[in-house]
């Protein structure tokens, strides 16, 4: 069965699980910023912010070691949304803090620095965040509300990946070129949640 055959065997399930989520939004969102690192959960997350409210921000925290092909995509997606984009550039110091590891990830401790300078700045009240209970322990132990940053709602935190992807197809975006090319996840390419087919698929790029 074709891709397109499959969304539209699921729009109507697509469109419960589109209105539920946007209702969520508007129940808990105020000023909003989106972390937008041009990954599926995070575009789908954008969308709906979107079509919840209208008015919010795409924030992307740009580093030395991003995806090939991120920052093209990120800013074609937010053009074609119409959202106003905010970039915030890292450099990721490897030569200072060594690799990051599992237990030593220094990297994430300066991107959430990065975006508390975007939220402070820009007066953002409320991050919609499309962190995902399947994803890990810790995520599915989070509330779909939680303080960390600022206010971070979830709201697609029941959703699976085939459902994200389906819903970003059902609006007329193309995910992110690399998942066509067998990557199941974005991110930095140092990063230690690589899988060994991510690393060797880099490796070909």
């Amino acid at each position: 069965m074709s891709i397109d055959k499959t969304v539209e065997k699921n729009v109507d399930f697509l469109k419960v699980i589109e209105n539920v989520s946007i209702k969520f939004i508007r129940e808990h969102a105020n000023n909003v910023g989106v972390p937008f690192s041009g990954g599926k959960d995070s575009l789908a997350c954008l969308i709906l912010a979107k079509k919840a409210l209208g008015d919010v921000k795409a924030i992307y925290i740009r580093t030395n070691y991003d995806m090939p092909y991120t920052d093209e995509y990120v800013e074609c997606i937010c053009e074609k949304l119409g959202v106003n984009l905010i970039v915030e550039n890292v450099n990721l110091d490897v030569e200072k803090y060594g690799m990051p590891t599992h237990k030593n990830r220094w990297c994430t401790k300066l991107k959430i620095e990065a975006l508390k300078r975007v939220v402070k700045s820009e007066g953002i009240d409320t991050l919609v965040v499309g962190d995902r209970e399947a994803e890990s322990r810790v995520r599915r132990e989070r509330p779909v509300v939680f303080e960390r940053v600022v206010k971070e709602i979830f709201p697609i935190k029941y959703w699976s990946g085939a459902m994200v992807q389906l819903y970003v197809i059902m609006n007329g975006f193309n995910l992110h070129p690399l998942y066509y090319k067998g990557f199941y996840r974005l991110g930095c390419t140092i990063c230690p949640s690589l899988s060994e087919w991510e690393k060797t698929l880099l490796n070909w790029l």
